[in-house]
């Protein structure tokens, strides 16, 4: 009769162990990696308020300002918590 015995693999066990905390650490740096991308937009966006203040309503300045601090402070979270979840993990 054959043996059913699979031959051990330490990577299918690293997988298994480390492979949730990979994916939602590369899951989180993605987005904060988008959200940096979304930082030029908003600046060419308050440049344009700037350069048309006559025209424009005073409380887009505020979303604007807004929206590229929370942005900057989300993107930096993010990656800073990818950062510390590699580092756990490696030191595991």
């Amino acid at each position: 009769a054959q043996s059913a015995y699979k031959c051990p693999s330490l990577l299918r066990v690293l997988v298994k162990v480390y492979a949730p905390l990979l994916l939602s650490a590369q899951l989180i740096k993605t987005i904060a990696d988008l959200l940096t991308f979304a930082t030029p937009k908003i600046t060419e966006s308050l440049l344009d308020y700037i350069a048309n203040k006559d025209t424009e309503r005073p409380w887009k300045g505020y979303v604007l300002a807004t929206s590229y601090f929370v942005v900057q402070t989300l993107a930096s979270v993010g990656s800073n918590q990818a950062i510390l979840a590699m580092k756990r993990m490696g030191m595991k």
